[in-house]
């Protein structure tokens, strides 16, 4: 149960990290169009995440390593 809880909480953090540096980079790194299909892809995990409650870790490990390939 607490690996499941660290790789739920590893999943949660990664992609709020990667949303918060989607929205603080300037228009010369990553374009308005860019910075939605980030946020856009972050919102899908999140929503993934809220609708699998009960995924197990192995799950939730391969959902973190499909965002990071994205």
């Amino acid at each position: 149960m607490r690996e499941k809880v660290a790789a739920r909480n590893n999943l949660e953090g990664y992609v709020y990290s990667v949303k918060q540096a989607a929205d603080s980079a300037p228009e010369e790194k990553l374009s308005s169009s860019d910075k939605s299909k980030v946020k856009q892809s972050c919102d899908s995990v999140i929503q993934w995440l809220d609708n699998n409650t009960l995924a197990e870790k192995d799950e939730i490990e391969h959902k973190l390593k499909e965002v990071q390939s994205d």
